[in-house]
């Protein structure tokens, strides 16, 4: 198990305030969590931390059977509804409602979404759904492209945000999508980590998409603790994430559900998350994921970035020193003249 002292994030008083009415919440029973088993059934696990980012308690385990890491206990659904309604934003966001700045920074960000993507999309409904969707900056995107976008949130404040902007969001899951038919693209930014039950979800909106179109999934993988948490793992570790994908966890979820894989990157560049592009595939579908065994590549990974993260941090507290002890011994080179 990794030690998580002096480790995570430092909170802002509305972070910290959050994290409190949070916790308070599972002292007086209105919160709940529940023994949540892996995707290929089984319950043998290494523990890996109890603790997360934001110092909230969860334990954080890597099956022995499939490799794959999950949250458990986990919240209950309704713990989870009104977590993302009232918490999640402030905590995570550090403001309960979105800015100017926020939703441009988004939209840039579906620009880069749409570069990734545009040479496998085929026009035939055009219409870009995305779920998670937030204030819709991505959407945003590709409604300036000339695509019908819709979207689904729970945070009340986004969604009303969006429509300012005149991005049809609606409040709720993806069923609530299923009135606008089919898209030619379907967007999960950073979405399916927060998803207790991936493989029911992936084989249900299906019904949002068709032979042609194509789904992007985007991702924090195992392998970005590197090049966007600077190998430290309790930057990575968040108790809104019930599973924690690597490259290959992620696209034996994908091959389970039904799905074809046209595309998947690690995401190697600063800030790069990684990411697959698929289509639906009905014939490669089973009932749950369980094939390969990646429990020894999962954990050489997070062996290998604790170990970098321990060494950058012993050379950063060297400096420090070092830094430190010149400061005191120019004083007393020059002290009295």
């Amino acid at each position: 198990m990794l030690n998580s002292k002096d480790r995570g994030f430092c909170l802002n008083s509305l972070q910290d305030e959050a994290k409190h009415i949070f916790l308070e919440k599972f002292s007086s029973g209105q919160y709940k969590t529940e023994q949540l088993k892996c995707l290929c059934g089984k319950m043998n696990d290494v523990l890996v931390a109890k603790f997360d980012r934001y110092g909230i308690p969860i334990n954080t385990l890597i099956c022995k059977n499939c490799g794959l890491m999950r949250s458990s206990p986990y919240y209950t659904c309704d713990t989870l509804i009104n977590f993302y309604k009232e918490e999640y934003r402030p905590l995570y966001v550090s403001n309960s409602t979105c800015s100017e700045s926020k939703f441009l920074q988004r939209t840039l960000y579906g620009e880069n979404i749409y570069n990734k993507i545009k040479k496998y999309i085929k026009l035939k409904h055009n219409k870009v759904f995305e779920i998670g969707c937030g204030s819709g900056g991505i959407l945003n995107a590709f409604k300036k492209i000339g695509f019908t976008v819709h979207g689904c949130d729970y945070a009340v404040d986004y969604v009303q945000y969006a429509k300012s902007n005149n991005i049809n969001i609606d409040i709720g899951s993806y069923e609530t999508l299923t009135k606008y038919g089919q898209a030619d693209c379907l967007i999960l930014s950073q979405l399916l980590e927060h998803i207790p039950n991936p493989i029911d979800f992936l084989k249900s909106i299906k019904c949002l998409l068709d032979e042609t179109s194509i789904l992007y999934i985007e991702v924090p993988l195992i392998e970005n603790i590197a090049n966007i948490y600077n190998y430290d793992i309790f930057s990575y570790l968040q108790n809104a994430h019930v599973f924690y994908y690597s490259i290959d966890t992620l696209k034996e979820l994908l091959k389970n559900s039904g799905y074809k894989i046209i595309k998947a990157e690690v995401g190697v560049r600063q800030n790069e998350f990684g990411y697959v592009i698929c289509s639906v595939n009905d014939k490669c579908s089973n009932d749950k994921y369980c094939t390969k065994n990646h429990f020894n590549s999962v954990i050489k990974k997070i062996n290998n970035f604790e170990n970098k993260y321990k060494s950058k941090k012993h050379q950063k507290d060297r400096m420090k020193i070092c830094i430190f002890g010149i400061k005191i011994s120019w004083r007393i080179k020059h002290k009295g003249g």
